[in-house]
């Protein structure tokens, strides 16, 4: 309960920290729950919890297919690292393939990679 209760008294101070102004975050604040009458009614009408597709949050394909590929590459990870290391497990492999995970490691990461310039979050300060 108190990771839950921590967890809430943090992202309700993100409000204050990405608001523009402190009219603006208690603009948010005091807004925060209007229209959620509308969404419980809509879920008694339809009978059923709405899924993450309802209310307009649609993530593109490549991005829900890029999330699933990186779940299933720490997946497996996980299954490795139980055995033993990884760097020990990719030491007793010939260096071809070594290298072939290390190129797969580096295309990933510029294919897959956010690489758009976006401001630095404390810029403001």
């Amino acid at each position: 309960m108190r990771v839950l209760f921590i967890f809430h008294i943090v992202l309700f101070g993100w409000i204050f920290f990405r608001a523009n102004n402190l009219s603006d975050a208690i603009f948010i604040v005091s807004h925060l729950f209007t229209g959620i009458s509308d969404v419980i009614r809509r879920i008694s009408e339809i009978g059923i919890t709405p899924g993450i597709f309802n209310y307009g949050f649609e993530l593109p394909v490549l991005e829900i297919f890029i999330g699933i590929v990186a779940i299933l590459i720490l997946g497996v990870h996980h299954l490795l690292q139980r055995k033993q290391s990884v760097r020990v497990w990719l030491k007793t492999k010939p260096i071809w393939a070594r290298w072939l995970v290390y190129y797969f490691l580096i295309i990933s990461i510029l294919v897959f990679g956010y690489l758009e310039p976006s401001e630095f979050i404390y810029f403001q300060f």
